[in-house]
């Protein structure tokens, strides 16, 4: 089938903004809860082989962010294209990139982790919570 120049190959309707797709469809094929497969695939990678760690396909992370959860664990924020992967234990205490030792988690909650343990990180939000009571 021949398409009309600067339509989508996908859908044939809207114009093309990213190579031979609109927007709409291309955030529908490789994006997972608006964030985009390839460009964190990149990014978690690059730093996997900076810390000589296990580097993951653009499909391990596809069924990675499918079956992370919608909320922050910590804080139960709805998590949009902005949520970060998370080490439960981090590199620089000895945790790898097994996907067991991941999780999505909002930004501001990963900041505050820092170099924290999940199990450390939740008492530090338990104690914080007293506090505020």
């Amino acid at each position: 089938i021949r398409r009309e120049k600067g339509l989508c190959a996908t859908c044939g309707v809207n114009k093309r903004t990213k190579g031979s797709y609109c927007a709409d469809c291309y955030t529908a094929m490789f994006s997972v809860k608006g964030i985009l497969i390839q460009s964190r695939t990149r990014a978690f990678n690059q730093r996997a082989k900076v810390y000589g760690l296990e580097q993951k396909s653009h499909a391990e992370m596809r069924v990675f962010l499918e079956q992370a959860p919608d909320n922050c664990p910590y804080c139960g924020e709805m998590l949009t294209r902005t949520a970060e992967i998370d080490h439960k234990v981090p590199v620089s205490r000895g945790g790898d990139n097994a996907l067991s030792n991941l999780q999505l988690i909002c930004k501001s909650c990963n900041q505050m982790k820092s170099d924290m343990t999940h199990s450390e990180f939740k008492e530090k939000i338990v104690r914080m919570a007293k506090r505020w009571s």
